[in-house]
């Protein structure tokens, strides 16, 4: 039985599809159902870290990541979209597979890259403020 986050998932990833438009070139990922899901039945979390890893690696060179998959990286979707791992508890956005780590009881992003995305962050908001001042 499928449960509902997953029907969800698969709900949204065909209507993101059915908007995008089409591209003569196969995406690298077709035919890996499982590899850039969110959980699989039965794997450990070091076991899933590793095969976020692996999806993402291949997504890198694609010829769609540009385009298609950073747009499916917006929607509701769980797993890797466009070399990024979609829909984290307790994440903001997309987050690159190789700043995760296993810390007992969820994923956590390591030391250096919290720094570097709470310094992105303040950039941002920095941004934002001389441009409304």
């Amino acid at each position: 039985m499928v449960d509902k986050h997953r029907r969800k998932g698969v709900i949204a990833l065909r209507a993101a599809l059915a908007e995008l438009p089409r591209y003569p070139h196969r995406p690298r990922c077709a035919g890996l159902a499982p590899l850039h899901d969110f959980e699989v039945p039965g794997e450990t979390p070091t076991e899933q870290l590793a095969r976020w890893r692996s999806a993402a690696l291949i997504c890198e060179g694609c010829p769609l990541m540009s385009t298609a998959c950073t747009a499916l990286a917006g929607t509701d979707l769980r797993g890797v979209v466009a070399g990024r791992v979609v829909g984290l508890f307790g994440q903001r956005g997309p987050v690159d597979p190789g700043d995760l780590e296993w810390c007992g009881e969820r994923f956590t992003m390591h030391a250096v890259a919290r720094r570097r995305r709470q310094r992105q962050s303040a950039r941002r908001l920095a941004a934002r403020r001389q441009a409304t001042a």
